[in-house]
């Protein structure tokens, strides 16, 4: 008897430590899904790091479009040569200057263009990266919320199993005082409560941790009190419908290929014919000064043409070529991986609805079950065992269907993730 006593006073602080949790309802954030995931697309850094990788290849943009100009510097100098120094025929008494100088390069064989072309891709590419994260942000939240929510339902579970047990447990006490049942009925029946109020401490400290996981995610203080509430429409983020056939991580490796190609172009540039300009104007003159005036300008035209670099530049181009290609061929292999990852997932959300009404179907034959075999053995024509066995049939069936509902739902939020929602 003062076992059973021992028990139920360890059920009743079980039962009563929600109500004291609830006393810091409001020092406690309660979060639907929808918030969740707005708060994690606002607080994450990794969508901090995102923008700052759009932000830097906005900036290689505006550094190979200046070359498409005139770079123009301003230059001074000054040369003081005593009369015991250099020979005055090379430098006089000395030299100074201030001047303008500018230099454009008239043609470059298509290599600035293709640059430009390149940082514009590249721009997409960072763009599309960016919503990849976001995409993986969503479903990581998305799956621990469903998570939550599971271990959630496994522990009122586990406290519905605690209840109904030690209802039982009562009940043997009373058949044991009577004669109609033995001590090892008693025992056998206090170590099935002891197991499953292990199970519920387990289930206890797995929403815990999932909590700690959500606050990571959300970007806030990793043990800052949390708790979340399931709405009628859990996810109005994003709907799912036949027409969708964006996939997000094929259109990234796509980008990747379309700015490979711009390589081929800027490696065959090198080939190509060379010139350039440069002037100055200003002020440049010697000491003493014997010349007519020190203002003056002059202009410089360059041209270069490669005849022989010992195949530096066919080994460039090569490389690039070779480069494209693989970029080609992960195309392909992503597109294959894509495809048949989102038919297993849509393969696995068949599936888990079909456990879903299975299950469901189960909870009630299980119910059934436990009616049937604690009536049997209060007349008589039963046993403990049965009983027992029963009840644990029915704690099984409710945690396979709230295994197939996460099934489900996670399934569902991989798909999400494919098509970058």
């Amino acid at each position: 008897m003062k076992k059973l006593i021992l028990i139920s006073l360890a059920i009743l602080l079980l039962q009563l430590k929600p109500f004291a949790q609830n006393h810091l309802a409001q020092q406690t954030d309660s979060l639907s899904l929808n918030k969740a995931i707005d708060l994690a697309l606002k607080n994450n850094k990794n969508i901090t790091l995102a923008n700052q990788e759009i932000e830097k290849s906005k900036s290689v943009l505006t550094e190979v479009r200046s070359t498409l100009y005139p770079s123009l510097f301003g230059t001074s100098h000054y040369l003081y040569s005593p009369e015991n120094g250099y020979d005055p025929v090379i430098t006089n008494g000395g030299e100074y200057g201030l001047q303008l100088s500018a230099n454009y390069i008239l043609f470059d064989g298509g290599i600035r263009s293709a640059l430009i072309k390149k940082a514009n891709v590249n721009i997409e590419g960072k763009n599309l990266s960016f919503e990849q994260i976001k995409a993986q942000i969503r479903f990581l939240v998305r799956v621990v919320y469903y998570e939550i929510i599971a271990a959630r339902n496994e522990l009122t579970i586990q406290r519905k199993g605690v209840t109904e047990l030690s209802e039982y447990l009562r009940l043997l006490e009373r058949l044991k005082a009577g004669g109609a049942a033995t001590e090892s009925d008693v025992l056998k029946a206090t170590v099935d409560l002891n197991n499953i109020i292990s199970s519920l401490e387990s289930a206890k400290q797995k929403v815990e941790k999932l909590k700690f996981d959500m606050n990571n995610l959300l970007g806030r203080k990793i043990d800052k009190p949390l708790e979340i509430y399931e709405e009628a429409s859990a996810d109005t983020s994003a709907q799912l419908n036949s027409e969708i056939n964006r996939l997000i991580d094929l259109e990234v490796v796509q980008n990747e290929a379309r700015a490979s190609s711009y390589d081929i172009n800027i490696a065959k540039g090198e080939r190509l014919p060379k010139l350039s300009i440069t002037g100055d104007a200003g002020l440049l003159g010697v000491k003493p000064n014997n010349m007519k005036h020190d203002a003056g300008y002059s202009l410089f035209l360059s041209f270069s043409v490669p005849i022989f670099t010992w195949g530096g530049i066919s080994g460039r181009i090569e490389q690039a070529e070779i480069t494209q290609k693989q970029a080609q061929t992960r195309v392909d292999l992503t597109d294959r991986a894509l495809q048949t990852q989102k038919l297993s997932i849509l393969s696995e959300i068949e599936l888990a609805k079909r456990n879903m009404v299975n299950y469901k179907s189960s909870i009630k034959t299980a119910q059934e079950n436990y009616l049937s075999a604690e009536a049997r053995f209060k007349g008589g024509s039963g046993t403990n065992l049965d009983v027992l066995d029963a009840h644990r049939l029915i704690i099984q069936a409710e945690l396979n269907y709230n295994n197939s509902v996460l099934q489900y739902q996670t399934a569902r939020a991989g798909l999400l993730r494919l098509y970058g929602m």
